[in-house]
């Protein structure tokens, strides 16, 4: 269980991107943010991100209006992404250090098939998606699809190396998403 970061983390967060982008925040402004952004970090950041852009187009230095804006903006911006079967592909191909072209391709190598065969499990857990769907987004049959699943969910009981990878991985994709 991840808790947000406490009051002084964010503001060290906020401080700590604003002098990567060479820019000097008042801890008034810092404390400003911190007090309305309290859970997500991207925020934290995002908000810098566009004061900053505002400070190196206006040449004014960094304000509370500047930061009100920059809150509202980040907060309208916050969309979430959705779950899609490329953005799953593509952080299983991430994860396992291939790329999002070899899962989907007829490639045999050990590490492509077992990222390939994670994928089918991710999607098939985090979508609604039935095997036959899934083997056709994989251009596989839906035996294959799951065949994927028994060996990812046997894979998980006998390594809790790979079941604590499988899980991450599913927790990423759908905190992504929310």
């Amino acid at each position: 269980d991840i808790q947000p970061p406490e009051f002084e983390t964010r503001i060290a967060i906020i401080k700590r991107k604003a002098k990567q982008c060479n820019m000097e925040i008042s801890d008034e402004i810092a404390e400003f943010i911190a007090e309305r952004l309290k859970s997500n970090i991207r925020q934290l950041e995002g908000v810098v991100k566009r004061i900053n852009a505002t400070y190196q187009l206006d040449k004014e230095l960094p304000s509370l209006t500047m930061a009100q804006n920059a809150i509202r903006d980040v907060m309208n911006d916050v969309q979430p992404t959705p779950i899609t079967i490329e953005r799953i592909i593509e952080e299983v191909a991430r994860t396992f250090e291939v790329t999002a072209a070899d899962i989907k391709s007829p490639k045999r190598a050990a590490q492509i098939s077992q990222a390939r065969q994670v994928a089918v499990y991710v999607v098939r857990e985090v979508t609604n998606l039935s095997y036959e769907e899934i083997g056709k987004e994989f251009g596989r049959d839906h035996s294959t699809a799951i065949y994927a699943v028994q060996q990812v969910e046997r894979n998980m009981k006998n390594r809790s190396d790979f079941r604590n990878t499988i899980t991450d991985l599913i927790k990423n994709i759908k905190v992504t998403a929310q």
